[in-house]
C-alpha cells in the first residue's frame, strides 16, 4: 500500500504543479483588468487547492508510514526525504491556502488575482525548492 501511495503522491503532483503554473499566468495576466474572478477560472483555482491538499494527505501517509524513525540529521537524504521536504510542503501549502481564501474574500477582481498571484507564486517556488528531482524524472520508482 506504501508504493500504490508513493506512485499516486507522484503522479499528482505533476497534476498540481500544471494547475499551480495555470493558476499564476492566468492570475498575472488578469490582476489589473475588471475580468470577473468566477466561472471556470475559480473552479480552477478550486482544483488547484484541492490537489494541494489531497497532497498532503497523501504526503502525510507517506511521511508517517515511511522508513525515517529515527530521524538521522547526518543522512542528507534522508534528513531531505524526512524533514525539509515535508516541511517546505505544508508551509507551501499554507500559502496555497491563504491565497485562495483572500482571493474569495477579496473586495475587487484585482486584489483577487494579485492575492492569488502572490501567494500560489510563493507556494510554487517552495515547491520547486525542495522537489525531489532524483525521484520526479525517475519514472521507475
Amino acid at each position: 500500500m506504501y508504493v500504490g501511495f508513493k506512485h499516486l503522491h507522484l503522479t499528482l503532483s505533476y497534476f498540481l504543479l500544471f494547475l499551480l503554473l495555470a493558476v499564476i499566468v492566468v492570475a498575472f495576466l488578469r490582476r489589473s483588468s475588471n475580468i470577473p474572478y468566477a466561472g471556470a477560472f475559480k473552479k480552477v483555482v478550486l482544483a488547484g487547492l484541492i490537489s494541494a491538499h489531497l497532497q498532503l494527505l497523501f504526503g502525510l501517509y507517506l511521511w508517517f508510514s515511511g522508513p525515517w524513525w529515527p530521524i538521522q540529521m547526518g543522512d542528507s537524504a534522508l534528513r531531505f526525504k524526512a524533514l525539509e521536504h515535508p516541511l517546505t510542503m505544508l508551509i507551501a501549502i499554507v500559502l496555497i491556502t491563504i491565497g485562495y481564501s483572500k482571493a474569495k474574500r477579496a473586495q475587487t477582481e484585482s486584489k483577487a488575482y494579485k492575492a492569488l498571484f502572490g501567494f500560489w507564486l510563493a507556494g510554487l517556488l517552495l515547491i520547486l525548492l525542495r522537489l525531489p528531482y532524483d525521484a520526479y524524472f525517475s519514472f521507475s520508482h
